[in-house]
């Protein structure tokens, strides 16, 4: 629900002061955190190259966390880059925050759909389910690419 409340307080009170009011919510969530204390495990200390040359072995070691990591960053850029950037452009000359609002309650509304789908459905596969799932991105960016 939260792209639709964000278009309508958009539409009502305009970005700038939601910017405002989102920085200030992580500037108290920061605040917050400060008196947070975690109690690590005690550990040997190792040389932090050491260290960075083990977690790459063991990452580089999982097929199946480098190839959802690469397709999920490529996948992010372009959906970052194609729909909140180039849809707010394009959603300027279509009626500006209005039409921004309704794409991103379109989006959160086909979020929901997918998590109620998601709750009935058991893949054998989930990491390949979710990878091709994300697929479906491209039709968004498609319907802009059109516009």
């Amino acid at each position: 629900m939260g792209p639709v409340l964000a278009g309508v307080l958009v539409a009502l009170i305009g970005s700038p002061a939601l910017l405002a009011w989102d920085g200030m919510s992580f500037l108290v969530a920061s605040a917050v955190l400060m008196f947070l204390r975690v109690e690590l495990p005690s550990k040997e200390r190792v040389p932090l190259l050491r260290s960075l040359a083990d977690g790459w072995a063991l990452f580089v070691s999982r097929r199946w966390l480098w190839t959802c990591t690469l397709v999920m960053t490529v996948g992010g850029m372009a959906w970052l880059g194609g729909f909140q950037l180039l849809g707010p452009v394009v959603s300027t000359g279509r009626g500006g925050s209005a039409f921004s609002g309704a794409v991103a309650s379109a989006y959160a509304a086909g979020l929901v759909c997918g998590g109620l789908v998601m709750l009935a459905w058991r893949p054998r596969r989930s990491l390949v389910a979710a990878n091709l799932g994300s697929v479906a991105l491209c039709l968004p960016l498609l319907g802009l690419a059109l516009a």
